[in-house]
C-alpha cells in the first residue's frame, strides 16, 4: 500500500512520486500530475489516478520501463507531450471523452501497446503512436482513429485505406523499403516529415481531397520521380519537397494559397509551373531548374541562378504570362539577355522560346545564321532547326536548302535523329549529354561519343540494369535484351557512370573503360557475375562491386581501393574477411546481413565506413577499427546483437545516427576525443551497455542516443557536457581525472 510519504503534492499538484512499490494509487484531491512526476520509475507496474485529475503533465510517465497499465479518470481534459513515451510494457490505454488538448508523442515507443480507446470526438496527437508496433495492421500501418502514425511493414508498396484522414508527423520517415505509396481518398492532411528521407520512394499517389502538405513532408526523397499534386490542395509547407533531386516536372494547382519557404529548394532537375496568386515565401524555388510562375514578379528571384531558372520557365511557355502584370518585365529581361539565354534554349530544344523571339522581332535576316540557325545545329536542337527553317522559308529561303540540311543530318550515323532510335538522352548543365536509356537490341554495344554535335559524357543510373531507379522491373522484353549484353565499349570522353548503371547484367563479360572515366557510382557493376575473376571478385578499375566466390575466409586483393555498396550484402557463406591497407572506404550496406561473418580484420588506410556497412552481422563479437577511420555512417553496426566489444579510433570525428543501435551485447564504449556530437539513437537499445566514456569534446547528445540502456553509467570530466547530461537524466555519473583516460 502507498503512504502519504510516497508522494510530493503541493496545492493539488503531484510533483513527484518517490515510492518504490509496483502499484501506485494516487490519493484523492490531486488535480494535476506534474511534469515528469513518475518519469523513470522502473519499479512501477500499474498506476491508478483518482477522479478529479484534469491534467497530466509533460513526460509524466516517461520511460517507466515496467509500467503495464494506467487508469486515466474521465475528468482529464489535457495530457501534455510525451506523457507516456517509452513505456515499453504498457499494453492498454483508454483516453477519456473529455480530453480536448493533447501534446505530441504521447505514446511514442510504447512497443507493447496493443489496444487503445480514443475519445468519441476524435484524436490527432502528432506522433502519438509512433513506434507502437503492436497496433499495426496487416500492412504494417499503425492507425489510431483515422490517422496513420507509423509504418512497421516490410512491403515496398502500401495503399492507405479510404478511412484515413491524415498522416501524423514522421509516419514513414526514413523508411528504406518503401517505393510506392497510394493515399486513400479520405486523406486531407500530410504531417511534417511524414515521408522525409524515404530514399527509395519513387512514386506517390495523392487523392483529390488532399488540402495540406506539411513541412519537410517529402524532404530528401532523392528517388521520388512520379508525383501529381491534386486540385484542391491549398498549402505546401516549409521545405516540403526539399532536395527531391529526381523530380523533373510538377504542376502546382492554382488553388494553392501558400507555398512555404524552401518548399522546392534544391530540386535541381525540377521544372515547376504554378498559375496561382497565393503567398510564396522566401526561397521556395531556390536551386530548381525552371520556374514558370506568372504571378511572381521577376524581382522575387534575387540571385542570378534563380533568375535564370525563372527565365527558363518563362521561355518554356511565354504565352501563359501574357495577361499578367509581369509580362513586360519578363519580356524586357528576355530581350536584354537574349544571347546568354539562347544557348540554353537550344540545349533544351525549346521551340516556344524561339517563337517568342520571332514574335518580338528579335530574329532578323542579319542575325539568323549566326545567332540562331548555326547554334541550333551545333546543339542538335532538331525541333528548333525545323522551326527556323520554316521561318526562313516563309521569307524566301533558297530552294533545296532545307532538303540538303535534312539529308546531311540523316546521313550522319551520330545525328540526333539516328541516335534517337537507339538511345534516350538528356542535356547536362555543361551542355554535354547523358545517356538515360538503351533502346537497341545489340549484345555488343558501342556507346556513342557524340549525338549530333553534342558530346556524350555520362551514363545515367540504371542505364543497362533490368530494373528502374526505385527497383521496379523494366518491361520483360527489355529485361531479356539487357541481360544478354555481352560487351560494352565506352569511348574516351565519358567521365561519369551512374549508380547501378550495369547492375545485374548477368551476361556481361567485357567492359572497356577509357582513362577519362573519373566517377563510378555505387553498385554500378553489382550482379555482373560474368566480370568476376577466378576468385569470384567483380573488380572494375579499383572498385570491388560483388563477390561470387565460394570461400568462407576472404582476403581482398590489394588492387581494391573501394568496396562498393552492397558488395557482400546478404552473403551467408563468408565467416571472415581481411581488408588490406589499400582500401580507403567501405560502401553503404557492403556487408549487411552477412549473418555468419564472425571476424573482420581491417588494416590502416580505411577512412570511411558507410551507412549500414556491417548492420545485422549477428555473429560479430568484436570490432577493432584502425586509426585511419574518421567517419562511421548511420547504422554502420546496427543490430549486431552479439557485438560485445568495439574499439573506436582516436581520429574518429563523425558518428552517424543508430551506429550501434540494437547491439544488445555491447558492454562498454569509449568515445574518442575528436567527436563533438553523439547523434540520435547512436547506442539505442544496447541493453547490456554499462559504461560510456564521454570526452570533454562532446558538446551535444541528441534524442534517444542511449534509450533503453538501463544499466548505463556515464564516465567523464567534471563540469563537462557529459556530466550535465547524466544529471538531467538521472543517470549514474563517475568523474574521471581526464575523460580521455579509462579506469579499469
Amino acid at each position: 500500500m502507498n503512504t502519504a510519504n510516497d508522494f510530493i503534492i503541493k496545492n493539488g499538484v503531484l510533483e513527484c512520486y518517490i515510492g518504490h512499490g509496483k502499484r501506485a494509487v494516487v490519493p484523492a484531491g490531486v488535480r494535476q500530475i506534474g511534469k515528469e512526476a513518475f518519469a523513470l520509475c522502473r519499479e512501477l507496474v500499474s498506476v491508478e489516478l483518482p477522479q478529479g485529475v484534469t491534467e497530466i503533465g509533460y513526460q509524466a510517465f516517461w520511460n517507466c520501463e515496467n509500467l503495464e497499465s494506467v487508469t486515466i479518470p474521465s475528468d482529464v481534459t489535457h495530457i501534455a507531450a510525451r506523457a507516456f513515451a517509452y513505456c515499453p510494457k504498457l499494453q492498454h490505454a483508454a483516453l477519456p471523452d473529455r480530453l480536448t488538448d493533447v501534446g505530441h508523442e504521447l505514446f511514442l515507443g510504447c512497443r507493447s501497446l496493443s489496444h487503445v480507446t480514443l475519445p468519441a470526438a476524435g484524436f490527432a496527437g502528432d506522433k502519438a503512436f509512433k513506434g507502437c508496433e503492436k497496433l499495426a495492421d496487416r500492412q504494417g500501418l499503425v492507425i489510431a482513429g483515422s490517422i496513420v502514425y507509423d509504418y512497421c511493414g516490410k512491403k515496398d508498396a502500401v495503399s492507405l485505406p479510404d478511412s484515413v484522414t491524415g498522416l501524423s508527423g514522421e509516419a514513414f520517415k526514413g523508411c528504406k523499403v518503401l517505393r510506392r505509396v497510394t493515399l486513400g481518398h479520405g486523406t486531407k492532411h500530410i504531417g511534417a516529415e511524414a515521408f522525409a528521407q524515404c530514399k527509395n520512394l519513387t512514386e506517390v499517389v495523392l487523392p483529390e481531397g488532399l488540402t495540406h502538405i506539411g513541412a519537410y513532408a517529402f524532404a530528401e526523397c532523392d528517388a521520388l520521380e512520379v508525383l501529381h499534386l491534386p486540385d484542391g490542395l491549398s498549402e505546401i509547407g516549409v521545405h516540403a519537397f526539399y532536395h527531391c533531386t529526381a523530380l523533373e516536372r510538377l504542376d502546382v494547382p492554382a488553388d494553392v494559397t501558400r507555398i512555404g519557404s524552401g518548399a522546392f529548394a534544391r530540386c535541381e532537375k525540377l521544372n515547376i509551373r504554378w498559375s496561382g496568386e497565393g503567398t510564396v515565401e522566401r526561397g521556395a524555388f531556390d536551386g530548381v531548374h525552371g520556374v514558370a510562375v506568372p504571378g511572381l514578379p521577376l524581382s522575387y528571384f534575387s540571385t542570378p541562378e534563380n533568375k535564370r531558372a525563372a527565365m527558363r520557365g518563362f521561355l518554356q511557355d511565354p504565352e501563359c504570362y501574357r495577361h499578367r502584370a509581369s509580362w513586360a518585365e519578363y519580356c524586357k529581361y528576355a530581350a536584354s539577355q537574349r544571347k546568354k539565354l539562347l544557348p540554353e534554349v537550344f540545349l533544351e530544344d525549346l521551340v516556344p522560346a524561339v517563337a517568342f523571339y520571332g514574335q518580338q522581332k528579335k530574329i532578323t535576316s542579319a542575325n539568323f545564321d549566326a545567332d540562331y540557325l548555326t547554334p541550333a545545329m551545333a546543339a542538335g536542337a532538331y525541333n528548333c532547326m525545323a522551326f527556323l527553317l520554316n521561318w526562313q522559308a516563309e521569307r524566301g529561303m533558297p530552294e533545296g536548302f532545307e532538303l540538303q540540311l535534312e539529308q546531311e543530318l540523316m546521313e550522319d550515323p551520330c545525328s540526333t535523329e539516328n541516335m534517337k532510335k537507339q538511345w534516350s538522352f538528356q542535356a547536362r548543365p555543361d551542355g554535354t549529354l547523358m545517356l538515360t536509356s538503351y533502346k537497341g537490341t545489340e549484345t555488343s554495344i558501342q556507346v556513342p561519343e557524340r549525338i549530333g554535335r553534342k558530346m556524350v559524357t555520362a551514363l545515367d543510373e540504371y542505364l543497362f540494369a533490368p530494373e528502374n531507379r526505385g527497383g521496379t522491373p523494366k518491361p520483360r522484353a527489355r529485361r531479356e535484351v539487357l541481360q544478354r549484353i555481352v560487351s560494352v565499349q565506352i569511348p574516351e570522353g565519358i567521365v561519369s557512370i551512374g549508380t547501378c548503371a550495369f547492375k545485374d547484367c548477368a551476361g556481361l563479360t567485357e567492359i572497356f573503360l577509357p582513362d577519362s572515366v573519373t566517377e563510378i557510382g555505387d553498385a554500378a557493376f553489382r550482379g555482373c557475375r560474368g566480370l568476376a575473376d577466378a576468385s569470384g571478385f567483380v573488380i572494375v578499375r579499383d572498385g570491388l562491386y560483388d563477390y561470387c566466390g565460394q570461400e568462407r575466409s576472404v582476403t581482398l586483393p590489394k588492387s581494391v581501393r573501394i568496396i562498393g555498396s552492397g558488395a557482400f550484402r546478404g552473403n551467408l557463406r563468408i565467416t571472415a574477411v581481411t581488408l588490406p591497407d589499400t582500401i580507403v572506404s567501405v560502401g553503404e550496406e557492403a556487408f549487411r546481413r552477412c549473418k555468419n561473418l564472425k571476424t573482420i580484420c581491417m588494416a590502416d588506410g580505411i577512412t570511411a565506413i558507410g551507412s549500414g556497412a556491417f548492420a545485422e552481422c549477428i555473429r560479430l563479437t568484436e570490432v577493432h577499427l584502425p586509426d585511419s577511420v574518421t567517419s562511421l555512417g548511420n547504422a554502420a553496426f546496427g543490430d549486431c546483437e552479439n557485438l560485445a566489444s568495439v574499439h573506436l579510433p582516436e581520429g574518429l570525428s563523425t558518428l552517424g545516427e543508430y551506429v550501434f543501435s540494437g547491439c544488445t551485447a555491447l558492454k562498454s564504449v569509449k568515445i574518442p576525443p575528436g567527436v563533438t556530437i553523439i547523434r540520435a539513437f547512436t547506442f539505442a537499445w544496447c541493453e547490456a551497455l554499462r559504461r560510456a566514456d564521454i570526452p570533454p569534446s562532446v558538446e551535444d547528445i541528441l534524442y534517444g542516443a542511449f534509450v533503453d540502456c538501463d544499466h548505463l553509467q556515464i564516465y567523464g570530466a567534471a563540469g563537462s557536457y557529459a556530466a550535465s547530461y547524466a544529471r538531467e537524466r538521472n543517470l549514474p555519473f563517475r568523474e574521471t581525472e581526464d575523460a580521455t583516460k579509462t579506469e579499469g
